[in-house]
This record gives C-alpha cells, sequence and structure tokens, in this order.
C-alpha cells in the first residue's frame, strides 16, 4: 500500500481492527513516518453517516455543539466576531479577511454543515455560498439562513451546480471538511479548478503534529475521519502541485470556547495515555449510552474547574510566555495558493 500524500511504498501498519463510528465497523490505521499521516483502511466516507450525525439525536462530541451554534447564530448583530471569540476553528478565516481591504469576495464554504459561517459571511457583505453533503444540514440552513446553501459535494459542485452559477471564487474555505475525504489531494485540486488565479484555499484539520509521533489516532473515528494530517502532509501536497502554502500561528489566539484551556490541553496530551475509544453510535442508529456514562462528575467538575474564565485565560498567557517553541496547535490552519 502507498501512502495516498506522499505516494510513499514503505507505510507500516499500525493497529488492526480500530473501532469506528458505529458499533462493529472495523478500521486498520497506518502511518506514513515520511510524511507523518495517519490514514484508515478501508478508505470510504459514508454519507448516510452525516444524516445520522447531523439528526438531532444529541450526539456525543462536536456534533450537537454545532446544533446549538447555528440555533444561537440567528439572534446575533455581529456573528462573525462571535464565532472568532467562540472558537480557534474559525480564526484563520477571519484573520486572512482582516487583511483583505475589499468585501468584494465570491466565497465558497464546503463541508457548511447548519450554514452558520456562510450565513455570517453574507451577514458581512461578502458573497459566500456553502455547500454540505448531508441533506438533514442544508435543509436546517435553507430554512434558517436564506437560499445561500446546496447539497453537494466538490465534484457535484462543479460538473451541476457550478455549471449554472458560472463562478470562480476568490476563496474557498473548508473547516474540518479535508479528513472526512477518501481522496484529499483530489479535492485540493479540483477546488483550484474553481479558484481565482489568485484565489485561496483555506482549510482546517486537526493536528498530528501536536501529538506525540507514536499516537494512533487522536481525531474523529473511522469513517467519519479518513486521515489525520500533519504540518508535512501538506508541504508535500504544496510541494507537489507547486503550490505556495503558510500555516496560522494560533499562538496569540485566546477564545472564549469552553475546551480552549491551552496550556491544559498541551500537559494532556503529554501526559495521558491514549486509550482505544468506544462507537459513538450502535448498530440501530442510536448514541452508544456508554460514551455519556463516562462523563463522571469528577472530570465534569474539573473540566469546568479549568474553563473559568480567569483561570483559563492566566493559563493560556502562562502558555503563551513560556512556551514559545510550540509552532503548532491541535488544529492545523492551512492557506494555499498558486505560485
Amino acid at each position: 500500500m502507498n501512502c495516498p500524500i506522499c505516494k510513499n511504498s514503505k507505510v507500516k501498519l499500525i493497529y488492526r481492527q480500530y473501532p469506528g463510528y458505529v458499533e462493529n465497523l472495523k478500521y486498520e490505521i497506518y502511518n506514513c513516518d515520511r510524511c507523518n499521516t495517519n490514514f484508515v483502511f478501508p478508505n470510504e466516507a459514508n454519507r448516510k453517516l452525516y444524516d445520522l450525525i447531523y439528526s438531532d439525536k444529541k450526539t456525543p462530541g462536536t456534533y450537537i455543539s454545532h446544533l446549538k451554534l447555528a440555533k444561537r447564530i440567528k439572534s446575533l448583530k455581529n456573528p462573525l466576531r462571535f464565532l472568532l471569540n467562540y472558537s480557534h476553528t474559525y480564526y484563520p478565516i477571519i484573520n486572512y479577511l482582516k487583511g483583505v481591504n475589499s468585501k468584494d469576495l465570491d466565497i465558497l464554504e464546503i463541508g457548511c454543515g447548519y450554514g452558520y459561517l456562510t450565513y455570517a459571511l453574507n451577514l458581512k457583505g461578502y458573497r459566500a455560498i456553502g455547500i454540505d453533503v448531508s441533506e438533514v444540514a442544508i435543509k436546517f440552513a435553507l430554512e434558517n439562513f436564506g437560499q445561500y446553501f446546496f447539497k453537494a459535494d466538490i465534484d457535484e459542485f462543479i460538473t451541476n451546480i457550478n455549471k449554472d452559477l458560472n463562478k470562480k471564487f476568490d476563496l474557498i474555505i473548508a473547516i474540518e471538511v479535508i479528513e472526512h475525504l477518501s481522496n484529499p489531494v483530489d479535492f485540493i485540486v479540483k477546488c483550484f479548478s474553481i479558484l481565482k488565479e489568485k484565489g485561496r484555499l483555506i482549510l482546517t484539520t486537526p493536528n498530528k503534529s501536536y501529538y506525540p509521533k507514536n499516537s494512533i489516532w487522536r481525531t474523529d473515528l473511522p469513517p467519519v475521519h479518513l486521515y489525520w494530517f500533519s504540518c508535512n502532509s501538506f508541504e508535500y501536497i504544496a510541494k507537489a502541485y507547486n503550490l505556495n502554502i503558510s500555516f496560522t500561528n494560533f499562538k496569540n489566539y485566546i477564545s472564549f470556547y469552553e475546551e480552549e484551556n491551552k496550556l491544559v490541553n498541551y500537559i494532556l496530551s503529554r501526559i495521558k495515555k491514549e486509550s482505544i475509544p468506544d462507537p459513538i453510535f450502535r448498530e440501530e442508529g442510536e448514541p452508544n449510552p456508554v460514551v455519556f456514562a463516562r462523563k463522571s462528575i469528577i472530570k465534569r467538575f474539573l473540566k469546568f474547574l479549568i474553563n473559568i474564565k480567569p483561570i483559563k485565560y492566566l493559563s493560556n498567557l502562562f502558555y503563551i510566555l513560556f512556551f514559545r517553541k510550540i509552532n503548532h496547535y491541535f488544529t492545523l490552519g492551512i492557506i494555499l495558493w498558486k505560485k
């Protein structure tokens, strides 16, 4: 088996029978030492799973928080500013836009989910549209945020929808999307086919470079996530396709998001033993009660304690002052553009 990112033929199988997002799904985890990418086999996305995830079933993890956020956004006067303060995930996009003087931009958000970022961009004066493979998510977006949304992946958008729109984009955004795709390199190539000559592609994804090198899979279970990328992963892609690349520096970013205590997160990433997780869903499509049961009262109290604003602020300040040699965060922000 060759590495899908750098084509290295000497990839290593590091775990057999790794649990999947749904009970009784099993995967092999491979590592490419050359580009420091982990990936799974079988390497196949499951579209139906996303409608299950986006259904209002209180999915453990981040997806239920996305729904709560979507319901909150519409009442805000400046949702884009709120998103910046809410989570580091939006920082690479909003930080880039601050450096662009004009709002005369055509923007495509791929993997828009419930649509709140696309909505926030339009409210600020940009021309943004969003696409997603989930019918449930797009239905919510259309009903709540306007006619900016289409149910499609990148292939369907290019071959069908964009034939009528006849657009080239100044900016394409894909927040936490590329790790979900069977062929991430092909995705990047297709994005550049609908970007303007000076257009930018901004990606965010969980960052393998942040964790110890022998980590197996500290990201969402397959087949929701099929890849776990490092900085080197994207440097190889950029070199292969003659692209410029820059990484977002999160060092001085502090948000009000409940789980962004930088100091505590970094320490835990080094001392906490990696455990093999339980599936998120049962076979019949209901959330796995074991996942909820693990959230003990003590864990909830400690989580609350470390995220009290003064404690979190001082912890983050300590991190910024004394960990200046750490140039990456648990999320990667990547900007790509043509040379």
